[in-house]
């Protein structure tokens, strides 16, 4: 499944991972579950990267049991 970058919901959901990210980054600064702060700004980074991340092909095996 590819993403449309240019599509109204893909816009929609950045704005709101870019405004969530915002808020665990002050949160972080503000020394507020510093771990928990890091590990959104992880996940939304990852979220973020998705249209940019390439299809990995299936593993092709050769036996089969």
């Amino acid at each position: 499944m590819k993403i449309d970058i240019h599509s109204d919901t893909w816009a929609l959901l950045t704005d709101t991972l870019n405004a969530e990210r915002s808020k665990a980054v002050k949160n972080l600064i503000a020394d507020r579950d510093s771990d928990k702060q890091r590990g959104r700004i992880d996940l939304i980074d990852q979220l973020l990267k998705l249209p940019d991340t390439p299809k990995q092909a299936p593993i092709k095996q050769d036996t089969y049991l």
